[in-house]
């Protein structure tokens, strides 16, 4: 099977009106097309307070997101139409590899888990190969980042194509789970409550390993609030 995750661009006036199809009949429509593992992430009002962690990346970022497997990429006429219902301005979609080193095994049922969930998306670094970043990201990094924030799901997606040669072009897509504490305490975000040495070494050592092969002029950063629908769940 292959992953796709479809990212929207919308203004911040429709944002409740894209939330409210992606959840209701796009969703709806996706499922009728007999997708697998189906999620939506969504700027809610549940995360307003996150949207104002790291503003610097917060710049013409997805408004919203959502993925799901198909058997493959080649036949998705009917998904891509109802991607196209959700009417926003831009819509684009990515074939991407899921890799989740720390998953979340609670059953998919339509309704948000306690938490938020970070999605980033980026480009590896200039005159970096693909070999390289993806040793660094999936091998290297991986510990890095469970072990210096509080996250409780964390999943790779490493981008293989664009779906549209006119979309935004992102070597990988990160989805990180937090608890909902971490959205103004970054002694929690970074799993050091209580300890601001600790606070401080975790941060250091998160963007020094971050530094290794993420190009920061590309990062595109979105809290979101997500639904699982399907009644799945993560592997063990």
């Amino acid at each position: 099977m292959q992953k796709l995750i479809f990212a929207f661009w919308d203004e911040p006036a429709r944002q409740e009106r894209l939330n409210q199809a992606l959840l209701g009949p796009v969703r709806e429509r996706l499922e009728s097309e007999g997708v697998y593992r189906l999620r939506v992430n969504v700027p809610d009002d549940a995360v307003a307070k996150g949207q104002s962690l790291y503003p610097e990346m917060a710049g013409d970022r997805p408004a919203a997101l959502i993925s799901f497997f198909v058997n493959t990429a080649r036949d998705i006429k009917g998904p891509l139409a109802a991607v196209a219902s959700a009417g926003a301005a831009r819509a684009f979609g990515y074939e991407t590899v899921e890799s989740t080193p720390l998953p979340v095994h609670t059953v998919a049922d339509g309704k948000r888990p306690v938490g938020f969930t970070q999605v980033a998306f980026f480009r590896r670094l200039p005159g970096q190969s693909q070999e390289d970043f993806l040793r660094i990201w999936l091998d290297s990094h991986t510990a890095v980042a469970i072990e210096t924030q509080s996250t409780f799901f964390y999943q790779q997606n490493p981008v293989l194509r664009s779906l549209d040669p006119a979309a935004p072009q992102f070597d990988a897509i990160v989805e990180e789970s937090f608890p909902d504490a971490a959205m103004e305490d970054w002694e929690v975000y970074f799993n050091a409550v209580g300890a601001p040495d600790k606070l401080q070494a975790h941060r250091a050592r998160m963007s020094e390993s971050c530094a290794r092969f993420i190009d920061f002029t590309t990062i595109k950063l979105l809290i979101t609030s997500e639904y699982r629908f399907g009644g799945w769940q993560d592997l063990p």
